[in-house]
């Protein structure tokens, strides 16, 4: 009883230590050893946050066209992935020496927001701290959360965001819809819609299975559905810039994600150990449990049943048991833009620990026999969290080792060109310039590029622009727009290592350029003897300027409106 009041007196300063410490030793070989972590994701996201890094610190922006990122190509990237937490991450770039740097505070930064959401969540269904703590270490060794550590995937950062927001969809249920704030769903929505596209495309049903029985339950349902109304105003208010962006991308015809069959990539039940692609054994029985368990208490707490059976149609849909195989064959875009149902589980991991630490919860006051299990199955957990612990320890140290090898640095990838140099590249991740790196390995990834009929994207970037890239001299000017200079040595066609979208103007020597490669969106220009300029610029249209600085001002307001509740809320306590 003791231990479980110092929980709930000390619970901010006990849940901040133990996902420090449990950072800390996840990390630890790599602070160790000052390894930075690059797989195949890493390339790309740096030369995102790279890109708006430059644009802060010289003051040249360009919110669509990429000048300083992905070769300096021109391509649309930030616009339309996460802006807002690409320029959060370029300023965070700008108080970093290098990446090491960067990627153990973002490491640290991503466990924090994910723990304390987490905890959020358990708070929110009413799960006594003990087992809300002892859940956490699992809740932030699952997941995606091990592929930002090992590769910078952004899914990490949307299972992170996850637990907020389903804490606030269960707010649908549990709450009166007169106490159900008018703005905080919404909020939290457009801040997952400034970080990662397709989260908040997978939260969207999540959400509406909530108020879909919230609605069912309360009497006053005009008052739940105008709440939900406002809410969805202030989310679309809070993210016109992105919903802009999708609108003027789209007006090309764009290249998309390299696609995989989703029937290969589902959830397995073949494994003790739980990821992205396996859902251990022992869950599947703690699962089975808890839906006995939650039927068979359904009276008593439905919401434990509710969020059980929600649980178990992700898992059904992540796995082998929904026919992928049907929607490879005949909705082959899916295999582009969601491309692997074991996405689900960053829905699928904060729901799934939550309601078993409710059902724990649940135990502890029941009779002894009910309680005898209850210690069983804690005891269970926290040697299955001490496996798992050790396991991704264990990969930690490989993925330094390999760091270390002279002959490797590089984890895993599929890079289009990577320095044979090693040693080069190490160096390049703690050198203070940061585009040292991404010069030393460049991927190809074909995503959002302009294309004029159906092409390998892929190879044509690699050929036309990476290959090229060093030919030719790249200055950024004020104006957002990007010059290229080059000393021909007689009269030729060539192609210039950029992309041009319907709304970019090319001027080569002064005219308007309109000739392009087929395929790929490459300029095909007439070089004269001598120095030649080009000059690309992207016309943002006046519409969207429009919006975006609808967004931004109504950011600004609602930041300033939190901090004013916050420290009025808090006010009793500074002044003491």
């Amino acid at each position: 009883m003791k231990i479980i009041e110092f929980f709930k007196r000390k619970n901010i300063l006990v849940s901040f230590l133990i996902i420090t410490l449990l950072t800390f030793v996840l990390t630890y070989y790599q602070i160790r050893y000052k390894a930075v972590f690059v797989y195949n994701d890493t390339a790309f996201h740096y030369n995102r946050y790279f890109d708006i890094f430059q644009q802060l610190k010289t003051g040249n922006f360009s919110y669509f066209q990429t000048n300083y990122g992905f070769s300096q190509s021109g391509r649309i990237i930030n616009a339309v992935y996460g802006p807002g937490f690409a320029y959060l991450n370029g300023l965070l770039l700008l108080l970093c020496k290098n990446w090491f740097i960067y990627q153990i505070i973002t490491t640290f930064l991503l466990n924090y927001l994910a723990g304390y959401g987490y905890l959020y969540l358990c708070r929110k269904i009413k799960v006594k701290y003990l087992y809300a703590y002892v859940t956490l270490p699992l809740f932030l060794l699952g997941g995606y959360f091990p592929t930002w550590i090992q590769g910078n995937t952004l899914m990490s950062w949307g299972q992170a965001l996850c637990p907020w927001i389903i804490a606030e969809g269960i707010n649908f249920i549990v709450k009166n819809p007169s106490k159900l704030s008018y703005f905080k769903l919404g909020i939290w929505m457009a801040v997952v819609a400034q970080v990662h596209n397709l989260t908040l495309l997978m939260l969207g049903p999540v959400l509406l299975y909530f108020a879909i029985i919230g609605f069912v339950k309360h009497k006053n349902k005009l008052v739940l559905v105008k709440k939900i109304g406002v809410n969805i105003g202030i989310f679309i208010l809070l993210s016109l810039n992105v919903i802009g962006g999708i609108i003027v991308l789209f007006n090309n015809k764009i290249a998309l994600p390299v696609g995989v069959a989703l029937n290969e990539h589902v959830l397995h039940f073949s494994s003790w150990d739980y990821s992205i692609t396996n859902f251990s054994y022992l869950f599947v029985v703690l699962l089975l449990l808890q839906f006995f368990f939650a039927f068979y208490n359904f009276k008593s707490n439905k919401l434990n049943f509710e969020i059980t059976m929600l649980c178990m149609l992700l898992i059904l849909l992540a796995s082998r048991v929904f026919p992928w195989s049907f929607f490879d064959k005949h909705f082959p875009s899916l295999q582009n833009s969601f491309q692997a149902p074991t996405r689900l589980v960053i829905l699928i991991y904060p729901l799934f620990l939550s309601v078993i630490s409710l059902s724990l919860s649940l135990l502890s006051r029941k009779v002894r026999i009910e309680n005898g299990a209850k210690q069983i199955i804690l005891l269970v957990l926290c040697l299955f969290t001490l496996m798992q612990f050790n396991q991704r320890r264990l990969s930690q140290r490989n993925s330094t080792l390999n760091y270390l090898n002279n002959k490797m640095v590089i984890n895993y990838s599929f890079p289009r060109y990577i320095s044979a140099n090693r040693v080069t590249i190490r160096k390049s991740l703690h050198s203070a310039d940061k585009n040292k790196f991404l010069t030393l390995f460049i991927n190809s990834e074909p995503d959002y590029l302009p294309i004029n009929e159906k092409t390998n994207a892929i190879s044509s970037y690699g050929k036309y622009i990476i290959d090229k890239y060093k030919n030719f001299n790249h200055q950024v000017l004020p104006n957002g727009s990007l010059q290229l200079k080059w000393k021909a040595k007689r009269n030729e066609k060539i192609i210039l290592p950029i992309v041009v979208y319907k709304q970019s103007i090319l001027l080569v020597n002064g005219k308007r350029n309109n000739k392009y490669a087929k395929g790929l969106n490459v300029p095909i220009v007439y070089s004269k003897k001598g120095i030649n300029v080009a000059n690309l610029r992207f016309i943002t249209p006046l519409w969207f300027v429009i919006m975006l600085w609808i967004t931004v001002i109504c950011w600004i307001i609602t930041i300033g409106y939190l901090l004013y509740k916050s420290v009025r809320k808090h006010r009793p306590f500074l002044l003491k």
